[in-house]
């Protein structure tokens, strides 16, 4: 698919992205806060893994050897002089991302927040011996058809990483494509609306921040700070919704 246009390839996620307008839903461990994309732009990324993380794989420069595991870590910029290139800096400013990982055998497990994967079985956690699940690859996610499966919303405040594996018998140079919808949104604060969308009468967007059982959460402190709200529940009725907004 190397010749693939960028718009070609964006037909794969054409309907899961949020346009002006849209409304969009948050699920933080502490419920739900509602936000109205105002502004965006849309763009891709290529990121170098070898070339922005020099010492990240035990072979450094040249590639990842076969079977090699690397714990969850912030994807830095060394270029950019960045310890986190996907920290969000404005309040009222959001990233929804997607991407593609080159090559195929290579396996990208999200950790949201940064240090805990996420997408686990109840039964158990994986371990570096045992890592068969909860991974987006280069198979079901290519370099140039990134997989909707990929999506992450990340607001103001989380700081996310990824954990990775070379599940090929030979070295690579793993390569991330990231499709990058930048958003301007403003919190929803109407009642009615948001009552709208727990009855399920209009539609939004939805994102649940981290993994069900590290759901991403701030002080509630922080979300009133930072939104001039607070989080409800999807079970909420109105007066407790009224309150939350106020």
């Amino acid at each position: 698919m190397g010749n693939v246009e960028y718009e070609d390839y964006l037909i794969r996620l054409e309907k899961h992205l949020v346009r002006e307008n849209y409304n969009i839903g948050l699920g933080f461990k502490d419920g739900w806060v509602f936000f109205k994309a105002v502004h965006r732009e849309i763009f891709h990324l290529l990121y170098d893994i070898i070339a922005e993380m020099s010492t990240v794989f035990a072979t450094g420069l040249t590639s990842m050897a076969a079977g090699e595991y690397v714990k969850p870590i912030e994807f830095k910029s060394d270029t950019l002089s960045a310890t986190n290139i996907w920290a969000v800096k404005d309040k009222k400013h959001m990233y929804q991302l997607f991407y593609g990982v080159s090559p195929g055998p290579f396996r990208m497990y999200p950790a949201y927040p940064r240090a805990t994967e996420i997408n686990q079985l109840e039964v158990g956690m994986r371990t570096e011996s045992y890592l068969d699940w909860g991974f987006v690859d280069g198979i079901e996610s290519p370099l140039d058809a990134p997989s909707p499966r990929s999506q992450m919303f990340i607001p103001y405040g989380p700081l996310v990483g990824w954990a990775m594996k070379n599940a090929a018998p030979y070295a690579i140079q793993p390569l991330v494509r990231y499709v990058v919808n930048r958003l301007v949104v403003e919190p929803i604060k109407d009642p009615d609306l948001v009552m709208k969308f727990l009855e399920g009468r209009v539609e939004f967007a939805r994102g649940t921040l981290g993994g069900i059982d590290n759901l991403w959460a701030t002080t509630p402190v922080n979300y009133r700070d930072w939104w001039g709200v607070q989080p409800v529940s999807l079970l909420a009725k109105k007066d407790e919704v009224e309150a939350a907004l106020r």
